[in-house]
């Protein structure tokens, strides 16, 4: 799940803070478990996608890291980022 499709469903109450703050959880935990995720940038994990994300090998985990999850997590990152930097003025979180 993207990072604004969740963000999304606990803005219109679909989801509790708790479920959203749950699935942003498992996308950290997916990343992190996943040691491609210090070989492949964002943009080559983007670039790669139907040529070694769709199509994996034995290596995959060691050497890809998904592009879904891992910008995600970008977003995240940039979001808290323009949050601390306004003190809260501006930000497409909650």
């Amino acid at each position: 799940m993207s990072y604004y499709d969740a963000l999304a469903l606990v803005r219109s109450g679909c989801i509790d803070a708790n479920a959203y703050l749950q699935l942003l959880a498992e996308t950290i935990t997916r990343v992190m478990r996943t040691p491609g995720r210090l070989v492949q940038s964002l943009a080559q994990s983007s670039f790669y996608a139907w040529t070694k994300f769709y199509r994996q090998d034995d290596n995959a985990p060691n050497a890809i890291v998904s592009y879904y999850a891992k910008r995600s997590l970008t977003a995240l990152a940039l979001d808290l980022s323009i949050w601390r930097e306004t003190r809260g003025r501006v930000a497409w979180m909650m």
